[in-house]
């Protein structure tokens, strides 16, 4: 059944790919012949930078991509000399990471830690952001009670991430609304 599933998604980007494709040609030959009837050398020149700007804007993901390290796959067992390597390899992309810095990464626990902090990061900006839409509704509940009009609430699927809010900041409290606007989602700058 999964693979019934990647097949299909495998043949519909494949036709959205020839479709994007298709519509980028039609519209370079409407703008390539809409600058020769200004000027034919013109026209020449438009279809040439369009190609560049093409060429440029495939080969340079293309080549960031080709770029990236390859991801490392921590060998089978402790034991064996692979195991060294791998920790030194890791420990390298580690200090490289611009949220360690200062970050000791002398062992084997100082990486493991290193890579709980890292693991941890995304956690705390996602509760941020929560806590974030969670103040938003409240706000507009609390300001739809004195508006002569409905006001559109926001939906309720973000009213239950108010329980997975981190307890350090208690809802109104200034540091949550400066956690807001650190993070620039509620639409208000912090005092």
């Amino acid at each position: 059944m999964n693979t019934i599933w990647k097949r299909f998604a495998a043949i519909a980007s494949l036709v959205i790919l020839i479709l994007f494709i298709l519509f980028v040609i039609n519209q370079t030959a409407q703008v390539v012949g809409l600058a020769e009837k200004v000027n034919p050398s013109l026209g020449a020149v438009v279809l040439w930078g369009l190609l560049i700007l093409y060429a440029v804007l495939i080969v340079i993901p293309i080549s960031l991509f080709l770029r990236l390290p390859r991801s490392l796959k921590p060998p089978r067992s402790e034991d064996t000399p692979e195991f060294a390597t791998y920790l030194e390899t890791l420990k390298g992309r580690l200090a490289s990471n611009p949220l360690l810095t200062g970050e000791n990464l002398s062992n084997r626990e100082d990486i493991e830690k290193a890579l709980g902090l890292l693991e941890r990061r995304p956690t705390r900006s996602f509760n941020g952001l929560l806590e974030c839409f969670y103040h938003d509704r409240h706000l507009t509940e609390r300001t739809a009670r004195h508006l002569p009009r409905p006001v559109r609430p926001i939906p309720d699927g973000l009213a239950d991430c108010a329980t997975l809010l981190p307890e350090t900041y208690p809802a109104g409290s200034p540091s949550a609304l400066r956690q807001c606007g650190r993070y620039g989602i509620c639409g208000r700058r912090a005092r």
